[in-house]
């Protein structure tokens, strides 16, 4: 049986800042969408940390808490306005969530006509011409229970080119990697806890923004393979990061954050000074960026990790509690 819960009124007038929600979407999933709010987002961000480094490493709560928000708002507007649906619209979509374990050609087809983002709550199997028929909308298409994904759905949603959200997958393999990396649009992968060298391998020819979130280790070679990733990453999942590993992310050419760092060895932070991308955020409150900071200024900010004394709550772009 397939339940719908269908968005019921009207899209509220659009605020100045060039976004409007639906009037009954969940307080949750009210990201900023609008253009701008990410340069801004990243403003705000490399202004609260220089408040943060100015007070000698010992900000304030409240400045901490701006710094993670803005962080959170920063990531969540990179991945709506990469979107096809965005971008045609200019507004927060509404919604339609499917309920029950399976899910039939005949329901795929019913949700990809009505809706523009659809969460799929209990689905835990479906077969590679309903994912295709999916794939096919500009939804963004968020899967909450599939936990196996083998190669050839994962070929079937690679087609899709909005957000895709697998964050019940616990296990990848290298086939099923390769092909997901063809989606070429915002993919996360919440759920995956470790992955191996062939795997990052595969995920590093993804385009997009990708999050590996659930990822709490991560080798040498395994950072070489996710380095190769054209978009953000997200890793926020790794406490500790080695000097080797951290080496091989500084090739990464695109924003990267490791927001769940605790603490950082030497050898890690001369390696991430030299990162290649446009930002790194580490921690709760440490923001580097290559492009307007010195390599002293940016070693000096990645040391504050150390000795700031502030655990971290893992502020992951999309958290659990933006769902």
């Amino acid at each position: 049986m397939m339940s719908t819960t269908w968005g019921r009124g009207a899209r509220r007038a659009a605020p100045r800042s060039g976004y409007a929600l639906a009037a009954d979407t969940p307080r949750a999933h009210r990201h900023p969408a609008c253009c701008g709010v990410d340069s801004l987002a990243r403003f705000l961000l490399v202004i609260a940390s220089s408040v943060v480094a100015t007070a000698g490493g010992c900000g304030t709560h409240s400045v901490t808490q701006m710094v993670e928000r803005v962080q959170r708002v920063a990531a969540a507007a990179a991945v709506w306005q990469q979107c096809e649906g965005y971008h045609e619209t200019g507004v927060m979509p509404l919604s339609v969530e499917h309920r029950g374990a399976s899910l039939s050609v005949e329901e795929a087809q019913t949700l990809a006509r009505n809706s523009h983002s659809i969460f799929l709550r209990d689905v835990v199997a479906i077969d590679a011409p309903s994912a295709l028929i999916l794939a096919a909308t500009k939804a963004s298409l968020h899967f909450e229970r599939l936990s196996v994904l083998s190669p050839v759905v994962a070929e079937a949603l690679a087609s899709h080119r909005c957000l895709l959200r697998l964050d019940a997958v616990r296990c990848l393999d290298a086939d099923t990697a390769k092909a997901l990396a063809r989606h070429a649009a915002p993919l996360t992968l919440e759920g995956v806890t470790d992955i191996d060298a062939p795997v990052a391998q595969a995920l590093g020819q993804h385009r997009g923004f990708l999050s590996l979130n659930g990822v709490e280790t991560i080798s040498a070679t395994t950072a070489e393979g996710l380095a190769e990733h054209s978009g953000d990453l997200c890793l926020n999942g790794l406490r500790s990061l080695s000097a080797d590993a951290a080496r091989a992310l500084a090739r990464h050419r695109h924003s990267l954050f490791l927001v769940g760092l605790t603490e950082l060895e030497e050898g890690a932070i001369d390696a991430l000074v030299g990162h290649q991308g446009n930002g790194l955020s580490c921690g709760p409150d440490v923001f580097v960026a290559r492009g307007w900071m010195s390599p002293d200024r940016r070693r000096e900010e990645l040391r504050r990790l150390n000795t700031a004394g502030i655990k971290p709550q893992n502020s992951a772009p999309l958290s659990q509690s933006q769902r």
